[in-house]
């Protein structure tokens, strides 16, 4: 963390890691289990209420097997509705980030490679780390962790995306990554 790449790394490491899942077997994530029951504090989630009125109302025994069909729909249901809330926050930060970055075309940002696909690169831009795509440049190879300066194009608010052009690269190869 107390290097230039440690947001970089960080990020990838959160990335890699498994999506909480609510259910009622002990397995990965597991809000809605018995007889272990894991909750939140300060009590906010849906999740965690179900929990609390069903302790509640089973005088603090065992869930009966008759309710555990009724909690793996709802288990599956706030899966869904986190997952669903998550993509929705991300897709809300980014239309303020274009809002914020349309007064601020043609201006030059230094960034890192985070992300290189068949098509595009991902870059967190700096100091804000703001995603932003570009496309594959032809005349130069790049890679995962380089520096370069990019120039803002352009938001685009139907896919939640910001849109760079490479100005340069800073160096070759900044990083190396082994596995």
């Amino acid at each position: 963390s107390d290097t230039p790449y440690g947001a970089f790394a960080h990020s990838i490491l959160v990335r890699s890691m498994n999506l909480a899942r609510y259910g009622v077997e002990a397995i990965d994530h597991f809000g809605l289990a018995s007889p272990y029951v894991q909750v939140t504090s300060p009590i906010r989630r849906y999740n965690d209420l179900i929990v609390h009125r069903s302790i509640e109302e089973n005088n603090h025994k065992q869930v009966p097997l008759f309710q555990k069909e009724q909690f793996t729909k709802t288990a599956v249901h706030i899966t869904n509705q986190t997952r669903k809330a998550n993509r929705m926050e991300r897709f809300s930060n980014q239309m303020k980030v274009i809002d914020y970055l349309a007064n601020h075309t043609d201006q030059i940002y230094k960034a890192t490679i985070f992300e290189i696909t068949s098509h595009e690169i991902i870059v967190k831009l700096h100091p804000y780390l703001i995603e932003a795509s570009l496309a594959l440049p032809v005349d130069q190879p790049v890679y995962l962790g380089d520096m370069i300066e990019v120039c803002y194009q352009y938001g685009n608010k139907d896919n939640g995306k910001i849109y760079c052009s490479m100005v340069k690269k800073e160096k070759n190869r900044t990083m190396q990554l082994s596995l």
